[in-house]
């Protein structure tokens, strides 16, 4: 037997509530039946999938030396037995963890040399410690909290969605464990944004950076207080200072459009264009891609239109943009 799928979960289960910090009654999850598989039926798999199952082997455990591919959903397991697994998961390329119920810290001591793909979302833990030099995507949903891969080679994309974060920790402490990414997405319901004591835009100094990163897709909620301050967004090319592509979508709680030429909006603009020499595309779309979109499509047209007045001149030679 090569591929294991244990689907238990039932069509109503709700799962984890991360933000609240709650969970809800998972006393139906199922024991994985370990006492059912031999070693050589253990060696033999390679892909197992399971949903709304606790995992409590007995020790020590060696793992299962060729798997592949671990998904894992309405997930139970101590941080002791998740270590035994995964650490003797020496071939595992993919894993992932949705919703999944550890309530303490991810730790593997062991490498995990062949891992390439690692998606973390919504789930209870508080930790995530690991060595994965190889890894090339990787993919977080979730609250602020340490994460170590390790020394990471080249990775090629994460894709992060956080909440409450602010903005020091995003130019601060992500560039700590993602300092090698090439393309990064990053989405966030507020994104509280940094003032001067006079109330000015402030860009962020001593920050941290991604030397590597030339595709930006930035997706933020900015609220009406801070209209006038989203130049400060423009530490994120300070912090990558070799980005070719910047896509960004702005949406506005009180507003109709996502990018609809306010002032500071307007001087955000300016900066990127004066200030990113080795951006090749940058990608403007009116429209919301948070909450609802009232817009017509003369305001469309109009946000346009004041747009590439205020890039008339002022664009590097070879540089394109693609207003949505």
């Amino acid at each position: 037997m090569k591929n294991l799928a244990l689907d238990l979960a039932p069509a109503e289960f709700v799962g984890v509530n991360v933000r609240e910090k709650k969970f809800v009654n998972v006393k139906d999850r199922y024991m994985f039946p370990i006492e059912l598989f031999d070693s050589a039926s253990i060696s033999q798999i390679r892909h197992i999938q399971l949903s709304c199952v606790s995992f409590r082997p007995p020790s020590p455990f060696r793992g299962f030396p060729n798997l592949r591919k671990l998904d894992l959903y309405l997930f139970d397991a101590s941080e002791m037995d998740l270590d035994e697994m995964l650490s003797g998961c020496s071939n595992l390329e993919w894993l992932s963890f949705y919703k999944c119920d550890v309530n303490d810290e991810l730790k593997v001591k062991q490498p995990l040399y062949r891992l390439l793909y690692l998606r973390i979302a919504h789930c209870n833990i508080t930790k995530v410690v690991l060595c994965a030099e190889n890894l090339k995507t990787f993919v977080y949903h979730g609250g602020r909290l340490p994460i170590d891969l390790g020394q990471v080679k080249q990775l090629e994309t994460a894709k992060l969605r956080l909440y409450g974060i602010t903005f020091e920790y995003v130019l601060n402490e992500l560039p700590d464990f993602l300092r090698g990414v090439q393309n990064l997405t990053f989405q966030t319901s507020y994104l509280p944004l940094v003032f001067s004591v006079f109330q000015k835009p402030l860009l962020l100094e001593n920050i941290g950076s991604f030397p590597q990163l030339r595709f930006l897709r930035l997706t933020l909620l900015v609220r009406y207080c801070d209209n006038e301050n989203i130049l400060s967004l423009a530490s994120f090319l300070k912090a990558a200072p070799l980005i070719e592509e910047l896509e960004m979508h702005l949406s506005k709680e009180s507003a109709f459009t996502g990018f609809n030429g306010i002032k500071g909006q307007r001087e955000f603009l300016l900066h990127i264009v004066e200030n990113a020499p080795a951006m090749k595309v940058l990608t403007i779309d009116p429209k919301k891609r948070l909450g609802l979109c009232n817009g017509k499509p003369a305001d469309f047209f109009a946000c346009r239109a004041s747009v590439r007045r205020e890039l008339k001149g002022k664009l590097s030679p070879g540089a394109e943009v693609n207003i949505l």
